[in-house]
């Protein structure tokens, strides 16, 4: 509403949402959302680094997979 410029960054986790019909639903919101300026996929290791966790955090890959897609999802609603 307010023409604010959206980035969409997505952590592509292998076996959960490194699917094409992912890709397609993250193309579908730039499309229909023209505020979505760029889009960033990042490897799913990328975030561990970034939030400075080691190699052995446990992963709950559905979970992980499930956190990302809401919060993609809520700057929509």
């Amino acid at each position: 509403e307010m023409g604010i410029a959206t980035s969409l960054r997505n952590v592509i986790i292998p076996t959960v949402n490194d699917t094409e019909e992912s890709v397609r639903f993250i193309a579908h919101l730039r499309d229909t959302h023209p505020v979505v300026d760029k889009i960033e996929l990042l490897p799913f290791r990328k975030i561990f680094d970034h939030f400075g966790w080691g190699a052995d955090v446990p992963i709950d890959l559905p979970f992980m997979a499930a956190y990302m897609t809401i919060i993609l999802v809520s700057l929509f609603l």
